[in-house]
């Protein structure tokens, strides 16, 4: 057994981003695809860019501001 056990480093490849009025993703501006990769969250929402956008099912507005920390939702 190794003295010095690490713990793994988690890495996000694709993102989603929901609507925090119903819940339901929100397309990406580029590909319309339900997935983000952090660098279309950067340029779309990055530092200094947060971005306004309405929900295509509910139809309120909301903010998107990318972030350092994010949230594991369990299925």
């Amino acid at each position: 057994m190794s003295k010095n056990t690490k713990t793994a480093i988690i890495v996000a490849a694709s993102l989603e981003v929901h609507c925090p009025h119903c819940g339901d993703p929100l397309p990406n501006p580029w590909n319309e695809s339900h997935l983000w990769t952090p660098t279309e969250l950067n340029l779309y929402a990055g530092p200094g860019n947060a971005a306004t956008r309405v929900c295509n099912a509910c139809d309120e507005p909301f903010h998107i501001v990318a972030q350092s920390r994010v949230g594991v939702l369990e299925s």
